[in-house]
């Protein structure tokens, strides 16, 4: 099976993002063929012209894009002969989690879905608190606890609200969450305390590859069958 890369990257600018830059690189390297694509805020129309494999499969490394653009580029590359990774349902399923973390009741800490500020109160009785609170689409991790965790009804209404303005993160759904009892490092990062997180990567029902989520080794070394 042929794998094509769509590419964001620039490979000549080393100040590019570097995970980007490597995921290219790395694709280069097996000897995949890669096309450069434009980031959706500097999209310069179809795909055109583009030498690859029909029916090959593809993936694209990149910014998020919306999911208007995703379907967009989705039909460019069908046009193209290429069928991408992820469906435009299958990508809104992996990118929206309010989409599927009713599916994964159980397996993940308990959530409310909330589309405005007076829906908080009600999601904070059910759930209690502290709470994560976090777009459908990403957290702000990053910005440190505060910018995520909520110790007081009132901190959960005040993260939701910035959260609601931020489409990137949000696309007008917060996810309240209970804070679960991860496996910590005694470390932070930007003021977060690092906990020991890893991400699946599936396909049709297999597991392809996984790694660490932060920038760094996992300080308890690699997963044993027991974890």
């Amino acid at each position: 099976m042929t794998l094509v890369v769509f590419s964001e990257a620039n490979t000549d600018d080393e100040n590019g993002d570097a995970d980007l830059l490597g995921l290219t690189r790395a694709a280069l390297k097996a000897g995949l063929p890669v096309v450069r694509v434009a980031s959706e805020a500097a999209a310069e129309g179809p795909l055109v012209g583009v030498d690859v494999p029909r029916g090959a499969w593809g993936v694209r490394f990149g910014t998020i894009l919306s999911a208007d653009a995703y379907a967009a580029f989705h039909a460019q590359a069908a046009a193209l002969g290429v069928r991408l990774l992820n469906s435009v349902d299958a990508h809104l399923d992996a990118l929206e989690f309010d989409r599927t973390v009713a599916r994964l009741e159980g397996l993940t800490p308990k959530t409310r879905v909330v589309r405005e500020v007076a829906e908080v109160a009600a999601a904070v009785e059910a759930l209690g608190l502290p709470l994560f609170v976090k777009g459908s689409v990403a957290s702000r991790k990053w910005y440190g606890w505060k910018a995520c965790v909520a110790e007081t009804a009132e901190e959960a209404e005040v993260l939701t609200a910035k959260l609601l303005k931020l489409s990137l993160h949000a696309r007008q759904k917060v996810m309240l969450r209970q804070v679960a009892p991860l496996r910590r490092s005694g470390t932070e990062y930007e003021r977060f305390p690092i906990a020991r997180e890893y991400r699946l990567y599936a396909l049709d029902g297999d597991v392809l590859a996984s790694g660490y989520y932060w920038p760094f080794g996992d300080p308890f070394g690699p997963p044993t069958p027991d974890d």
